[in-house]
C-alpha cells in the first residue's frame, strides 16, 4: 500500500466543510504547509531526507536490530559478509547520533566487526544503563556451517569488546543459534534460539529445539537457571526454533517461535510460546501446561518478536497463514484475548510477508514493521490498543517505505524501535547493486505523548510511576549512585540517567515529613507510599519524624507534594 511522502495531511478543522472565519482559513493555509508533519511520515531531519544509510562491507551488509544508547545515539547490529580471509558473514556494529550521522568514532571509523572462524552473525542487541552494548548472534562455525556457536557478546559504549566480559568479550553458549535477547533488571542477559538439531544445505537431519540461554554480569553461564544456564524445551518432538523473547516485571520469559505441525511437517509450522519462570523452569500456569500454540489455517506460520503490555497481556507478531501478516494477543494467562482484533488475532489481508518486530508506545498503541510487497518490502502499521488500524497514522493506519529486501535465510527482517517524542526508527537492509546491500534507518515522525508535569518524573520518560521515579527517590537517599541507582528502575524510553540522573535528584527537595532532613526511611518511604496512592495512617504509619515540632501529618504530606512538585505525581 503505497504512501505518498510528500502529502501532508490537513488538520481536522481545515477538512471540515465550513471554515468560521478568514483568521481560520489563514490558519488552514499556514498548517497545510510542508512544516506540518502528519504521523507516520518520513522525518526530514533525520539522515538524508528521513533515512540514514551506511555500507561496511562494500558488499552484503544486513541489519538486523536497532537500540539506543543513553545519550540518544543509536546502534544497528546486523551481519557483514566478507571476502578475506574466507568468504563469510561476520558480526557487526554501526553507529548513528540522534540525528542520523554516522559516527565515526565508533570502533574503526564508525564500524564494529568482530572476528569470528567461520560464520558470524548478529541477531539481536541490547543497550545497559552504562551504555555497553550486548549482542546475542553466532560466533563462528566449522567449514560446512553446520556446527555453529551461540554467543553472547558485550562491547563498551566505544564499540571496544569488553574484555570484562565472557573470554575476550563473548560466551559461546552452545552449539546453535541466538535469534533474540533481553536484559534482566538485574543485568543477567537471556537469549534464546534453536540448539541440539543438525541441517546441512538446507537439509534437516535432525530436529532443532527451543534453547533459552541465561548469562551473568562477568559473562559466565547462570547456574541458577535450568540445567547449568540452558533451558531446551521440545514442543512436539519436530523442528522448533525461537526467535521471540520478552521478561515480565515479575521475571517471568515468555520465549515464542516456530514450531513444525506435527501432522503436516515438514512443510508446516504454528505459532508457539512458552513461559518460563525465573529460575528456567516451565511455568504450567501458562497456557495448556506452560505451552501456547496456534494453527490459523496452515502454511509457515512462526513469531517474529514479542512484547509484554503493562497490563501483562502478551504481543506476538510473526507470520501466520503461510505468508501474511499477523498479531497476536494473549492474556496474561496465555489464552487467546478476545478483546483485541478478531478473536485475539490481526491479520492483515494485502501484506505478502510477515510481521518482524513490534513496539508498544507510553499511551499503549502497537507499531509494528515488516515485509509488505516487492515493490516497496518494508512497512509500518499502527494498532489501536483494542488491535484495529490507526487512522491517524500513515494512510489508514499504514506506512510503506522504499527501503528492505527479503529476508533470506533467517535474518534481514526490519526492526524497530521507539524515541519518547514518538518518533519510530525503522532498520532495514538496502539495495546498492546487484547482489550489494547496506544498512539503512529510516525515522518517522508521531505525536508526542501527553506530558504529567511532576518534578518526581526521575527519569523524565513522560510517565510518572511508583515502580521507577519513587523507587530511583529511594535508591538515591540510601545512598546508591551509578549503575546500582538506575538498574531496573528505568522507566521506558527514560532521558535521564547515570550522572544526570544523580544530578537531577540532588536538586530536588525530598523532606517529605518536614524535619529538616532528606532520609530513605522517611521521606523516601513516604514518597514512595504517596505515589502508590496510599493515605491517612497507611501513609504515615512508621515513617514519619514524630519528634520534630514541624512534622507534618498525612494530609500535609500529600498537600506539600503536590505544591512542591505537582499535582500529577499522585495517582
Amino acid at each position: 500500500m503505497p504512501f505518498d511522502f510528500l502529502h501532508f495531511r490537513r488538520p481536522a478543522l481545515c477538512r471540515s466543510r465550513f471554515v468560521a472565519s478568514v483568521w481560520a482559513a489563514f490558519a488552514c493555509l499556514l498548517l497545510s504547509g510542508t512544516s506540518v508533519a502528519a504521523p507516520g511520515q518520513l522525518d526530514p531531519t533525520f539522515g538524508n531526507g528521513g533515512i540514514a544509510r551506511s555500507s561496511i562491507a562494500n558488499s552484503e551488509d544486513v541489519a538486523n536490530a536497532i537500540v539506543q544508547q543513553p545519550d540518544g545515539d543509536w546502534i544497528v547490529a546486523g551481519s557483514c559478509y566478507f571476502s578475506n580471509p574466507i568468504r563469510s558473514y561476520r558480526p557487526c556494529l554501526r553507529r548513528y547520533s540522534s540525528s542520523g550521522v554516522q559516527d565515526t568514532s565508533f570502533g574503526a571509523s564508525g564500524v564494529v566487526v568482530l572476528e569470528v572462524t567461520g560464520l558470524g552473525h548478529a541477531f539481536a542487541a541490547g543497550v545497559r544503563p552504562d551504555g555497553k552494548i550486548v549482542v546475542a548472534g553466532v560466533c563462528g562455525s566449522d567449514n560446512l556451517a553446520i556446527n555453529t556457536d551461540a554467543c553472547v557478546v558485550q562491547y563498551l559504549p566505544s564499540g571496544a569488546v569488553d574484555s570484562n566480559f565472557g573470554i575476550n568479550g563473548q560466551l559461546k553458549v552452545g552449539n546453535g543459534w541466538a535469534y533474540a535477547l533481553a536484559l534482566q533488571d538485574d543485568g543477567k542477559v537471556v537469549a534464546a534460539g534453536s540448539c541440539g538439531g543438525t541441517r546441512v544445505i538446507g537439509q534437516l537431519l535432525t530436529p532443532f529445539d527451543f534453547c533459552v540461554w541465561r548469562v551473568t554480569l562477568t559473562g559466565t553461564m547462570d547456574a541458577a537457571f535450568g540445567s547449568s544456564g540452558v533451558v531446551r524445551v521440545d514442543f512436539d518432538g519436530k523442528d522448533d526454533v525461537a526467535s521471540g523473547l520478552a521478561i515480565t516485571t515479575s521475571g517471568h520469559i515468555v520465549v515464542g517461535g516456530g514450531c513444525a505441525d506435527p501432522v503436516q511437517t515438514p512443510t508446516h509450522s504454528v505459532f508457539c510460546a512458552l513461559r518460563l519462570n525465573p529460575d528456567g523452569q516451565l511455568d504450567t500456569s501458562f497456557a495448556s501446561s506452560g505451552k501456547f500454540a496456534l494453527s490459523l489455517v496452515g502454511g509457515v506460520e512462526s513469531v517474529s518478536a514479542i512484547r509484554i503490555q503493562t497490563d501483562s497481556k502478551v504481543l506476538i507478531a510473526g507470520a501466520c497463514n503461510g505468508n501474511q501478516w499477523c498479531v497476536v494477543r494473549l492474556t496474561a494467562g496465555g489464552l487467546l484475548d478476545s478483546t483485541f482484533a478478531q478473536g485475539g488475532v490481526f491479520r492483515h489481508p494485502s501484506f505478502t510477508g510477515a510481521a518482524a518486530d513490534l513496539s508498544i508506545q507510553l499511551d499503549g498503541r502497537i507499531l509494528v514493521v515488516g515485509a509488505c510487497s516487492s515493490t516497496e518490502p518494508t512497512c509500518q502499521i499502527r494498532l489501536n490498543e483494542n488491535g484495529t488500524p490507526d487512522g491517524n497514522y500513515g494512510l489508514g493506519g499504514v506506512t510503506s517505505l522504499a527501503i528492505g529486501v527479503p529476508a533470506q535465510n533467517g535474518f534481514g527482517a526490519p526492526s524497530l524501535a521507539l524515541q519518547m517524542d514518538g518518533k519510530a526508527l525503522v532498520a532495514a537492509t538496502c539495495t546498492v547493486g546487484v547482489a550489494q546491500y547496506e544498512f539503512c534507518v529510516a525515522r518517522l515522525d508521531g505525536e508526542p505523548f501527553g506530558v504529567a508535569t511532576c518534578t518526581l518524573n526521575a527519569d523524565a520518560n513522560q510517565v510518572v510511576e511508583s515502580g521507577t521515579d519513587a523507587v530511583l527517590v529511594v535508591r538515591y537517599l540510601l545512598g546508591f549512585r551509578g549503575e546500582a541507582l538506575s538498574r531496573g528502575a528505568l522507566g521506558a524510553y527514560p532521558s535521564r540517567n547515570r550522572q544526570a540522573l544523580e544530578n537531577y535528584l540532588a536538586s530536588l527537595n525530598l523532606d517529605a515529613d518536614g524535619d529538616g532532613q532528606s532520609l530513605a526511611m522517611t521521606d523516601g518511604l513516604l514518597i514512595l507510599r504517596a505515589m502508590l496512592g496510599l493515605t491517612g495512617d497507611a501513609l504515615t504509619a512508621g515513617a514519619v519524624n514524630t519528634a520534630h515540632p514541624n512534622a507534618r501529618n498525612a494530609q500535609q504530606i500529600l498537600t506539600w507534594i503536590e505544591s512542591t512538585h505537582g499535582v500529577a505525581c499522585l495517582p
